[in-house]
């Protein structure tokens, strides 16, 4: 099933199953990666599947990592609680680290291929989606849980 843009509020378990329940103990945000197929983002107030770059992949080694750290490094320069945050934050999160993690791929190596702010920024700039940047103006299966 594909649960993109649905609301968790309310939701039996069986219907949204282990995402459900993890929300159910109180977590605030998972997000599970999943490779080539992009990554998914569940709140108590939806899910959404964010697809992610495609890319001539070489080595993967590091792109899970280097996922998780673009991520939470967009997290932390938002300044938000993950109270605050919106959907709409999450998914410029995910889609900064997609391009992390898929351009991680595409050279051997995990730290040798870890792309720089500048090379995701260009990536990303036609996803029609905003990324924070250190001055606060915008621009145009792992588990993690917040």
């Amino acid at each position: 099933r594909n649960y993109s843009s649905r609301n968790c509020d309310n939701y039996p378990t069986h219907e949204l199953g282990p995402i459900a329940k993890v929300l159910n103990t109180g977590v605030k945000v998972i997000c599970i990666t999943q490779g080539a197929k992009g990554c998914v983002i569940a709140t108590k107030r939806g899910i959404e599947t964010i697809r992610t770059f495609k890319v001539d992949t070489i080595d993967t080694l590091g792109a899970g990592d280097s996922f998780f750290g673009a991520f939470l490094a967009q997290l932390v320069k938002s300044g938000k609680t993950l109270e605050e945050l919106t959907m709409a934050d999450l998914k410029s999160f995910a889609v900064y680290a997609n391009a992390c993690g898929s351009l991680s791929s595409t050279k051997q190596g995990a730290i040798p291929a870890m792309p720089t702010d500048e090379e995701i920024r260009e990536r990303v700039k036609d996803a029609d989606i905003i990324i924070i940047n250190k001055s606060s103006s915008v621009l145009k299966p792992n588990y993690f849980f917040f």
